[in-house]
């Protein structure tokens, strides 16, 4: 076989030879290149990725050291002074881990003062000490406070002071400082704060507002950003920037409040709070590893004395007819005044319904806005004080309830207190809610006490229960109680056999059974130159188990007595181990005739050792 081979020869043009040659020559270089800076880059990435981690353990160790600031406060004592004193300590502190595993420094700045010495009323100097450092070069520490003589004023024990003048003339960060101020209302102990205090020149209060003060000298000793304050003495406040040439606080807020809006009286006081700002430096990896600050404002809880503090007191006058806030309410209650039961002013029930109910309610409408802001100010607490006197007039034409009696016009079962509500509903009686009561009551007696029996937990005994009811008032039960006295005697359902506890050696005392008040049994004696009456022993001493006694136990002796129409005199003689220690002429605190009430104060005679 033939084959041809056809061949054509192409010419290459001018400067194109060896060209290939060259773009290979140059790819090489270029791989070299990148191999070449591909080792340092990856070699910097390592390195970055630990300044990384150092930078986020430092700021750990940041974090660390705002926890021991806190921690150490607030278990620092039971006083503030304590806390103060902790602070103190830890200013300006080098604090180093267990196995070099990194440190943290603190700088610690107070805006408030605890004065170190015993002022007495009148005094016009108080000599203080600010916790930590104070703030006095903006370079340096973040902010510079002034005092404005005749214009800065401080609050101390809840009153107002001007600083007239201050020692030394040149504050150091460490040093105590000397206030001059207005005659002292009240004697001030030593541990007592003071705080930066303002007047305010606004009347109204919304969220991110300004809070303007009556003079630009007044915020100079107010943290330049970030503050908390206390205005009319029950709202706290949050500000953004304290602007000291337009002399106000910027951006306010309540805490936890969204849409807040107050009105206040121009003049009202603005006080600090136990305010602090902590500098947090954490150091990981040593000298060249990685550090990170981190500024902690308003980083103390809220101390005590700095807490703002409310009472809503309400007293009844013979001006007053039934008071706005609290309207009567059904069921039972259908009248009430204001009386004065043995002296004092009271809210009275002068009128209730045969099932021996009553009630009376808080007008909503009256009190809701003062209790939510009360409720706000203290963190979502109350307290509450009620005074409730339990019992019936004497002199009533209506239902009287059956016997027996401890004594006229106390019955024997009684149930009464507060009780808060949980369910907005129409009937007074149907809602579900809590309840704390005065109660004694027997869910066995003959005569019916009128009180559920889930809620009395013993029997014929003064207690104090808490309890609570659901779905409509059909379910009631008690969840704890406290006994407020032993009772001496036993159920009312055998008072005959108590009253043969008592002894005579006098014929002419008899017990007769329907000689007493409302045809209960007593003691009668039939002479006419006096006998003696002995109680069985009586245990009036401090309870089992407690020695001394810090609150000795109340000891009334209360009795009626019909009067003699010739000779009408009652001693009352006590004994202890066989001697006399105590004799009283008592005088009647009611007259019914013929009937007299006698109350006599055993308390003194209380052992409390």
């Amino acid at each position: 076989m033939i084959a041809f081979i056809n061949r054509t020869l192409t010419k290459l043009p001018k400067g194109a030879r060896g060209s290939a040659l060259i773009a290979i020559i140059a790819a090489i270089l270029i791989f070299s290149v990148l191999a070449a800076s591909l080792i340092p880059m990856i070699s910097s990435s390592e390195r970055q990725a630990v300044i990384s981690a150092l930078s986020d353990k430092a700021y750990l160790l940041a974090e660390s050291g705002y926890r021991l600031v806190e921690s150490r406060y607030r278990n620092a004592g039971p006083t503030e002074a304590d806390q103060n004193d902790a602070i103190e300590a830890m200013d300006d502190g080098n604090f180093t881990l267990d196995n070099n595993e990194g440190q943290f420094r603190l700088r610690i700045y107070s805006y408030f003062y605890q004065i170190i010495g015993d002022a007495n009323a009148t005094s016009t100097q108080i000599d203080s000490n600010p916790p930590g450092r104070l703030p006095l070069d903006n370079n340096l520490d973040g902010d510079e406070v002034h005092i404005s003589t005749g214009t800065s004023l401080l609050s101390i024990a809840g009153n107002l002071y001007t600083i007239n003048g201050y020692s030394p003339g040149t504050l150091t960060q460490d040093g105590n400082v000397t206030f001059s101020v207005n005659p002292l209302v009240d004697d001030v102990p030593a541990g007592t704060m003071a705080y930066p205090a303002a007047r305010s020149a606004s009347t109204n209060l919304t969220t991110g507002g300004n809070l303007r003060y009556q003079n630009s000298g007044q915020g100079n000793l107010f943290p330049l950003r970030n503050g908390r304050v206390i205005v009319d003495n029950r709202i706290v406040l949050n500000y953004r920037y304290n602007d000291r040439n337009n002399r106000q606080f910027e951006g306010i807020s309540e805490p936890g409040v969204a849409n807040m809006n107050y009105t206040i009286a121009a003049g009202s006081p603005i006080v600090l709070t136990n305010y602090a700002r902590v500098h947090a430096l954490g150091i990981a990896g040593g000298a060249t590893g990685a550090q990170r600050e981190v500024i902690y404002y308003s980083a103390l809880p809220m101390s005590a004395s700095a807490a703002p503090t409310r009472r809503e007191q309400d007293t009844f006058d013979d001006t007053d007819s039934v008071p706005d806030n609290f309207p009567a309410a059904n069921p039972g209650t259908n009248t009430i005044d204001i009386g004065s039961p043995e002296g004092n002013q009271a809210l009275r029930i002068t009128q209730a319904e045969y099932d021996r109910r009553s009630l009376i309610e808080l007008n909503s409408s009256v009190t809701q806005d003062a209790f939510d802001s009360y409720r706000r100010t203290t963190g979502g607490y109350l307290s509450y004080d009620a005074q409730v006197k339990v019992g019936f007039y004497s002199n009533v034409s209506h239902y009287i309830p059956p016997p027996p009696y401890l004594y006229n016009p106390i019955p024997v079962y009684v149930s009464a207190g507060l009780s808060f509500r949980l369910s907005n509903i129409g009937s007074n009686l149907a809602y579900s809610g809590y309840g704390l009561s005065f109660v004694q009551g027997d869910n066995g007696s003959p005569y019916g006490d009128g009180i559920p029996n889930e809620i009395v937990p013993l029997n014929n005994e003064p207690l104090i229960v808490l309890w609570y009811q659901t779905n409509g008032g059909a379910v009631r039960q008690w969840l704890a109680y406290k006994k407020l006295v032993t009772n001496i005697y036993p159920g009312p359902d055998s008072f005959d056999d108590v009253i043969n506890t008592w002894t005579t050696l006098s014929v002419l005392w008899n017990v007769e059974l329907a000689s007493g008040r409302y045809s209960s049994p007593a003691w009668r004696y039939d002479g006419l130159m006096g006998g003696i009456l002995t109680s069985p022993v009586i245990d009036i001493n401090c309870p089992a188990g407690v020695s001394p006694c810090d609150e000795p136990p109340k000891i009334i002796l209360k009795f009626w007595s019909t009067r003699s129409p010739t000779f009408d005199m009652r001693i009352v003689r006590i004994f202890s181990n066989g001697s006399s220690i105590g004799v009283f002429y008592p005088s009647p605190t009611v007259y019914e005739d013929p009937w007299r009430s006698f109350s006599i104060d055993l308390s003194g005679h209380v052992n409390t050792g």
